[in-house]
């Protein structure tokens, strides 16, 4: 949520907004998802050398109260049932607790992430983001063409395309892969991004003169989010069948219907 507030930020463009979409990704970055700063180092970048050009000063100053602020809140707030576990001796707890700390300190400070399995570097790329983009995944492609074109060959061949998020995704998702372990879910922030510059792409090819051009285009855009949608739905239907807490949770409630069933009968 956070990366996809920080991309309508770059969207509505301006040192204001840019701040403001910095700010927030700060603050969940120190609250909730430490890794959110792989995608924040990029976004920086562009908030420093792109079309806001924030100063570096300002940018820190209101990434650092931001943060600071999340910090303060997320003890006060994560303190006191740890503090409860502690004082019932169910687990030693330090008197001050800062969770998503304590998950930085164990994933990146003390490397042992890796405990929980590795991945190949390019794991991200030949097998996470084909499956999670999906549609998106060509129409991304398409946007790198689009702004090579016109470097390469005639510019009335293409209009402008924005590959700047893109950018800021492929950026965060090399840092990403230079953790031994990897998850799918590490690497959704980068999403939001990625249909923005997919999403530039449509309105370029759509924004053409020609009404065989928009037929086209039509044509393909409804084909792939028919392909996004039988996807998706097989994806659903492996991840009903493969994940092992549905299977214990269709365990449960059949147990249930057995035990109503006995009782119903022994009542009768």
């Amino acid at each position: 949520v956070a990366s996809t507030f920080a991309a309508g930020c770059y969207r509505r463009g301006g040192r204001t907004w840019a701040l403001i979409g910095g700010a927030v990704m700060a603050g969940v970055a120190v609250s909730m998802r430490c890794d959110l700063v792989l995608v924040g180092v990029p976004y920086a970048a562009w908030c420093w050398l792109g079309a806001p050009r924030v100063p570096i000063a300002l940018g820190a100053v209101v990434g650092a109260v931001a943060a600071a602020a999340s910090v303060a809140a997320s003890v006060a707030f994560d303190t006191p049932p740890w503090q409860a576990e502690a004082a019932a001796g169910i687990d030693d707890v330090p008197q001050y607790v800062w969770p998503e700390g304590e998950v930085f300190k164990f994933n990146a400070i003390e490397g042992k992430s890796v405990q929980w399995g590795k991945s190949p570097w390019h794991w991200y790329g030949t097998s996470a983001l084909p499956k999670l983009l999906g549609a998106a995944a060509p129409l991304a492609a398409l946007a790198v063409l689009a702004a090579l074109v016109p470097v390469m060959g005639p510019r009335r061949m293409w209009y402008r395309v924005d590959i700047v998020p893109l950018c800021i995704a492929g950026v965060a998702v090399c840092l990403f892969s230079v953790l031994d372990h990897k998850e799918l879910r590490f690497v959704l922030p980068v999403v939001p991004w990625v249909n923005l510059s997919a999403a530039d792409t449509v309105a370029a090819v759509w924004s053409r003169r020609g009404k065989l051009r928009r037929l086209i285009c039509g044509v393909v855009i409804l084909g792939l989010l028919a392909l996004q949608a039988a996807f998706f739905a097989l994806h659903l239907a492996a991840s009903r069948a493969n994940y092992p807490g549905a299977a214990a949770i269709a365990q449960l409630h059949a147990h249930i219907d057995e035990t109503r069933r006995s009782t119903t009968l022994n009542a009768a």
